[in-house]
């Protein structure tokens, strides 16, 4: 929506142009210049704005996750006390899981009006061919990946340090070293959940909210296992996702991948995947096909209908690789277009080959921009990250069962096993090439600094030409002869006059509404560490209660060992006069 008073300067200038003898084609041209420049700038200022909310929608996720790891360590120390004080603690932790639970369901809300907003923002941008709409969801549409970067600037260690704000890590026999979000505790949460799909040029995207998602849905495999529930194995190839589709008339659903098929590098995935890796019915999600277009969290279906989804929906998985990118085809675009009703917003990928979580893990999430999606997606393909291990494992976990309809067939478990005893001995071989496990770190540090360092500059470089192709081109000669005819003419020059004057005050007012948007930024960054403050002093004081709480119990638990030993003391002296005086009346 144009702001009035832009639409007034357009149009006083439009009315000074009619009513010249003598109108200008290069004052017109101008004119329409300005007009451009106006709607881009509001545009411009729409996007900014669109930013910010998503700024603080990812920031308040991140507030939440951090929020729920807090009370899964306090829940923890409350299994170790014993007594009222103990209960005394449960109670103000079912309190804080409660006061969560609401303002979880506040931003949900808070997102879903957003969404709605978002999408009826960047309709405008659709711009599909038949051709393009018939293969949109299935097939790759022509993407040119300017951000591709063959150096690795990451390796699992990034995985390690990031995750463990969210969850804990676990050594498996099988698997390695896995992951598991606190949220698991929660019976309804699945992977690739909170969230909602976009369809891209490189097939269905998943957009998370949890600030974990960057990682977790774009790499790596999940499985859910008996008696523990989902865990997370890494894995170092990007996708848009990594699920298997089923698809009706109705009803659209999708399950993540396990991890058996990390052991097949640029494969194709077909309707085949989920017989051949027993992806059981518990492992999907469904919604119905008129909700598919948004955030699918409050529209899952309950879980305990899956078996009949299940009959009435086909596998359609269509996961290739073409031109060394990972494309997720899942339902045609224009058959869910059809059924929910509207167009879904198209996205083109734009990749962030940079690695940056250790700086600010808000950095990391998927940034709307007009068509555009910018996703993060550094390569952490090196050949040493089975030699890496967590520096927090919270346990092992002896028996890993994964829930499936029917066992693996024995040449996929002997394939996988193979697999990842060659990528040991290849991490062991790295490892000693690049000075042993004394100077290990340090060189893979600084190889990995250096690949950063020239994935920034290559970032420049593309941000550079991508501003300067933006740009429209000038004509220099044509322009010359337009400002020597322009100048013979007395109402050109007021009227170029007039336009200069127009173009200052569209300036101004661009630089007003710049400086308006970044003190908001401001102002919400400060909040943000207010809050982190305030957070941090209210932990400081339950801290600080608990300790002089323990202090107490301390106390009050000497005071009854003291009085216990004096009691015992006196009742040793009145234990022997009692003996001697009983001795007396015998002898008397």
């Amino acid at each position: 929506m144009k702001h009035p008073h832009l639409i007034s300067i357009a149009a006083l200038a439009m009315l000074l142009v009619a009513g010249c003898n003598k109108p200008s084609t290069d004052v017109a041209k101008q004119l329409a210049d300005l007009e451009r420049k106006t709607n881009e700038a509001v545009a411009r200022q729409q996007e900014l704005e669109q930013q910010l909310a998503d700024q603080k929608l990812a920031a308040e996720h991140e507030a939440i996750e951090r929020e729920r790891m807090q009370i899964e360590e306090a829940r923890a120390d409350l299994e170790r006390q014993q007594g009222e004080a103990a209960a005394a603690a449960a109670e103000k932790l079912r309190q804080r899981e409660e006061a969560l639970a609401t303002r979880e369901g506040k931003l949900e809300q808070l997102q879903t009006n957003i969404e709605e907003k978002k999408d009826g923002l960047e309709q405008r941008d659709q711009q599909l061919s038949e051709r393009e709409r018939e293969l949109a969801g299935r097939e790759a549409l022509d993407f040119k990946d300017e951000g591709e970067q063959q150096a690795p600037v990451g390796d699992y260690g990034v995985f390690y340090d990031s995750l463990s704000s969210y969850g804990s890590w676990f050594e498996t026999p099988d698997y390695g070293y896995v992951w598991q979000p606190v949220i698991v505790r929660d019976t309804t949460w699945r992977p690739y959940l909170r969230g909602r799909w976009v369809c891209s040029d490189r097939g269905w995207t998943w957009v998370s909210d949890e600030p974990y998602g960057w990682a977790t849905y774009h790499y790596g495999r999940w499985a859910r296992l008996r008696s523990h529930g989902w865990i997370w194995v890494p894995g170092c190839e990007w996708a848009p996702s990594w699920v298997s589709w089923r698809y009706s008339d109705s009803h659209v659903g999708w399950a993540p991948l396990p991890p058996e098929t990390l052991a097949y590098r640029n494969h194709h995935w077909d309707s085949t995947v989920d017989v051949a890796f027993g992806i059981g019915a518990l492992w999907f999600n469904f919604v119905e096909i008129r909700h598919f277009g948004g955030p699918v969290n409050r529209h899952c279906l309950p879980y305990s209908q899956n078996n009949i989804f299940i009959q009435q929906t086909v596998n359609i998985t269509n996961i290739h690789v073409q031109n060394q990118q990972v494309i997720c085809g899942g339902p045609r675009y224009r058959d869910v277009c059809d059924r929910i009703g509207r167009p879904m917003p198209f996205y083109r990928l734009e990749m962030d080959r940079r690695d940056r979580p250790g700086h600010d893990s808000l950095a990391m999430q998927p940034k709307f921009q007009g068509d555009r999606l910018r996703v993060a997606a550094p390569n952490m393909d090196v050949a040493w990250n089975d030699g890496l291990k967590p520096s927090r494992i919270k346990g092992r976990l002896e028996a890993v069962i994964v829930e499936r309809p029917e066992a693996l067939r024995p040449e996929i478990t002997e394939r996988f096993q193979t697999n990842r005893e060659e990528k040991r001995n290849k991490a062991a071989q790295a490892i000693a090439d690049l000075g042993g496990h004394e100077k290990f770190n340090q060189h893979r540090m600084q190889q990995l600094e250096v690949n950063r360092r020239q994935a920034d500059e290559d970032a420049r470089k593309i941000a550079t030409a991508r501003e300067t192709s933006k740009r429209p081109a000038q004509d220099n000669g044509k322009n010359g002869r337009d400002r020597k005819d322009s100048r013979s003419d007395p109402t050109s020059q007021q009227n170029q006059r007039d336009l200069a004057l127009k173009q200052k005050q569209l300036e101004n007012a661009q630089n007003k509404r710049d400086q308006t948007l970044k003190q908001q930024q401001l102002e919400a960054a400060q909040n943000q560490r207010d809050q982190a403050f305030k957070q941090k002093q209210l932990e400081d004081a339950q801290n600080k209660r608990d300790q002089t709480l323990k202090q107490q119990q301390l106390e009050a638990a000497q005071n009854q060992r003291d009085q216990a030993f004096k009691q015992k003391q006196l009742e040793d002296a009145q234990n022997p006069r009692t003996s001697v005086t009983k001795r007396s009346n015998k002898n008397s």
